[in-house]
C-alpha cells in the first residue's frame, strides 16, 4: 500500500503465533533462506530454536513501543494495538484482510492464489505433537494472548463486514 494514506499509517496482519513460529523454523531451515546451513547447524530442532527467547513474541516485538513489551500486560497490549492501528487483519482471513485494505485505498482487490511453501515431512509432521505446541505456545505468552484479544475482535465482525464490503463501494483513503 502507498505512504500517501492519510491517517491509515499503521496496518497490519497477525498470524497466529504457534503457526508461525513453526513456519518461521521450517523457513530459516529450507533452501529458499540464505542462510540456512548456518541456521540448521546452530538448530537442528525447532525444539533448539525454541531455546533462543529472541525469537519469542515477535509479533510484540514488530509492533509495540519497547516500554510496553517489556511490562508484559497482554491486555494493555492488545488495547495499545487496537487504539493506534487503522487496521489489523488476521493471516488466517488473509483474502478478507487484503479486501478491506484495497478497499480503504479505493480499489477493492482479491487476493491472487501464491504459496510459498515447504511442504511438511512426514518426520516434521511427527514431531509437531500437541505437548511442543503447548511449549511453543507458552514461550510465546504474550503473542498468543494479543493474537487472541484481536482475533476474537476481528472474528466477531466478519459477516456484517463481508456484507458491508460487498454493498459499498470502496472509499479511497487520500489516494490519489
Amino acid at each position: 500500500m502507498r505512504r500517501r494514506w492519510r491517517g491509515f499509517a499503521r496496518r497490519c496482519r497477525l498470524r497466529e503465533p504457534v503457526a508461525r513460529f513453526i513456519s518461521d523454523y521450517r523457513y530459516q531451515c529450507s533452501a529458499m533462506h540464505p542462510g540456512n546451513e548456518t541456521f540448521r547447524a546452530a538448530c537442528p530442532t525447532i525444539e533448539a530454536y525454541l531455546e533462543r527467547p529472541w525469537e519469542h513474541n515477535k509479533i510484540a516485538g514488530s509492533l509495540l513501543p519497547a516500554a510496553l513489551r517489556e511490562a508484559g500486560d497482554a491486555a494493555v497490549c492488545a488495547a495499545w494495538l487496537m487504539d493506534n492501528y487503522a487496521f489489523i487483519g488476521l493471516q488466517e482471513k488473509y483474502a478478507l484482510s487484503l479486501h478491506v485494505l484495497t478497499w480503504l485505498g479505493g480499489a477493492a482487490k482479491a487476493p491472487t492464489f501464491h504459496r510459498r511453501v515447504n511442504p511438511l515431512t512426514e518426520e516434521e509432521a511427527a514431531a509437531m505433537t500437541p505437548a511442543l505446541r503447548a511449549r511453543i505456545a507458552a514461550a510465546n505468552g504474550l503473542d498468543v494472548a494479543i493474537y487472541r484479544a484481536v482475533s476474537e475482535r476481528f472474528l466477531a465482525v466478519v459477516p456484517r463486514l463481508t456484507g458491508f464490503l460487498d454493498r459499498v463501494a470502496p472509499i479511497g483513503l487520500g489516494m490519489g
